[in-house]
C-alpha cells in the first residue's frame, strides 16, 4: 500500500487473512484499522453480506480510510479508542462477532511523521500521541511527573535497570525548555552506559518505548480489551493479535493461557479438555516468514497469537 509516495507493508499479512476468516458472511473488527492494510485485503476475502468494523484513534488514519473504503457500504469507520469498544458494540447492537483484529505498536505512517514524536530518528515535537486531540503527550508527560514517577515508567515499560541518570537529566532539561526528539536523543545518549550506548539497539529505543506506553496507556487498553473480545466471540470465531515487544506478549500469553488451561476446571467426571472454551492456536506466537523479514524490517519483532472459540 503506497500512502504519502511511499510503500507500506501490512505485517504477518497472508498470516493474518488465514487465520482470521472462519465464516465469509461475518461481522468482523479490527481494532486498529491504521491505514487499512489488513481490513483492505480483508473485506475483499469476505462476502458482501459480511460486515467490518474498523476503530483507530488517529484522525488521519480515519481520514484516509474514509477514501480507501468509500466504495465498501460493508465497511464503518469509527474514531475511538478501542478501550471504548463496549459502549460502541452497544450502540451497534453487535452481540457476537466472528473475528478480532488488533495490531499492537505505532504505525508505519505514525513512525515516517517526524512531526508525530514517534521516532527517534527524526526531529519533531516529542508528542507521541496516538489520539491527537488528548491533552497528555510526551513533553507533558515529562513535565507534569517526578523523576520517581519517571523511573518507574522506563523500569515498568522499557524494562530498563538503571534509568535514574536519564530520568533525572530528562527532568532537569524539560524544566528549562521544552526539548524536540533529537534533542532527547542526544541527552539520553549522553547519560546511559557505555555498553548501552554502543549496543545493537538504539539506545533511545527503549526510552521512547517506555515513554510511548505511558502517553497512550497501551498496557491498560490491551488488559482491558483481552476480557471483553473473547466472550464475544461466535463458535470458531477469532482473536488475533500482533505484538511487537515483550510486555505485551506476556500480556497476551497470559489471558490466553487462563482461558484455554484445565486448571481451573473442577468437573472430575468430564475430561476437563472438553469443558473448554478456547483454543491457543501458536503458543510462542507465529513469526514473520524469511521473505517478510527481507522485504520489510519492522516486521522482525512482530508475533501473531492467535484464540479460537470452540464451544459455546
Amino acid at each position: 500500500m503506497i500512502i504519502n509516495n511511499q510503500i507500506h507493508y501490512p505485517v504477518l499479512l497472508k498470516e493474518v487473512i488465514d487465520n482470521l476468516i472462519t465464516n465469509k458472511d461475518g461481522i468482523y473488527l479490527d481494532l486498529t484499522i491504521g491505514f487499512g492494510g489488513h481490513s483492505y485485503n480483508i473485506i475483499n476475502a469476505l462476502s458482501d453480506k459480511a460486515k467490518l468494523f474498523g476503530f483507530d484513534q488517529d484522525y488521519e488514519a480515519i481520514n484516509h480510510c474514509n477514501k480507501l473504503f468509500e466504495k465498501y457500504s460493508n465497511v464503518k469507520l469509527i474514531k475511538d479508542n478501542f478501550a471504548n469498544l463496549k459502549d460502541h458494540l452497544k450502540r451497534l447492537e453487535i452481540n457476537k462477532i466472528d473475528g478480532c483484529l488488533i495490531d499492537l505498536g505505532v504505525s508505519s505512517y505514525q513512525l515516517d511523521q517526524p512531526k508525530r514524536g514517534f521516532s527517534y530518528h527524526s526531529v519533531g515535537r516529542f508528542d507521541m500521541r496516538m489520539d491527537q486531540d488528548q491533552k497528555l503527550d510526551a513533553t507533558e508527560l515529562i513535565k507534569t511527573s517526578s523523576v520517581n514517577q519517571l523511573i518507574t515508567i522506563f523500569k515498568k515499560y522499557g524494562e530498563i535497570k538503571d534509568p535514574f541518570r536519564v530520568a533525572n537529566e530528562l527532568k532537569r532539561a524539560f524544566e528549562q525548555k521544552d526539548l524536540n526528539t533529537l534533542e532527547v536523543v542526544e541527552l539520553i545518549k549522553a547519560n546511559v552506559k557505555k555498553e548501552e550506548l554502543y549496543s545493537k539497539k538504539h539506545p533511545a529505543r527503549k526510552y521512547f518505548q517506555a515513554i510511548r506506553i505511558a502517553v497512550n496507556k497501551e498496557l491498560d487498553v490491551l488488559e482491558k480489551v483481552l476480557t471483553i473480545i473473547p466472550e464475544l466471540l461466535n463458535v470458531n470465531g477469532r482473536l488475533l493479535i500482533i505484538s511487537f515487544h515483550s510486555l505485551e506478549e506476556k500480556l497476551i500469553k497470559k489471558a490466553f493461557r487462563n482461558l484455554t488451561s484445565t486448571a481451573s476446571l473442577t468437573n472430575i467426571p468430564l475430561n476437563n479438555e472438553e469443558l473448554l472454551k478456547y483454543k491457543n492456536h501458536y503458543n510462542k506466537g507465529l513469526e514473520p516468514s524469511k521473505n517478510e523479514l527481507e522485504t520489510n524490517k519492522r516486521s522482525r519483532s512482530a508475533k501473531l497469537f492467535v484464540l479460537e472459540r470452540i464451544k459455546e
